[in-house]
């Protein structure tokens, strides 16, 4: 499956996820046009990969406060309201980052990225 099809997929299963970046040791290799990760990447990655769990990361200039974080997944909101971050490591070791809208469901997400794990 192309990535161009698998974040077609993700989008249609839970249209609350608005935007995504693929991963793969430490670059992004997919990313939809409406987000550029590009300059938080590494943030992300090293917060993600200290499993510490807690803890906050800014994206595009917006403060995450994160609800977990263990190696298979990153969730975090903003809690002005701003929407959330929901990550998850595929089966072939990439990790695909998603922002969910503020009204969206970051559990029903994170359900959706999981479903489709082996693409990602």
């Amino acid at each position: 499956m192309s990535y161009d099809d698998l974040v077609n997929n993700i989008m249609a299963q839970n249209p609350s996820i608005t935007a995504i970046a693929i991963e793969s040791n430490g670059a992004i290799i997919y990313q939809t046009s409406n987000w550029d990760l590009s300059g938080d990447i590494s943030s992300v990655i090293g917060l993600w990969s200290s499993s510490q769990g807690g803890g906050s990361l800014n994206i595009q200039g917006i403060k995450y406060i994160c609800l977990e974080v263990i190696p298979e997944r990153l969730i975090a909101t903003n809690v002005q309201g701003q929407g959330h971050i929901v990550a998850f490591k595929g089966n072939s070791g990439n990790r695909i980052i998603t922002y969910v809208s503020p009204d969206g469901d970051a559990r029903g997400a994170l359900a959706v990225l999981n479903s489709m794990a082996a693409y990602i």
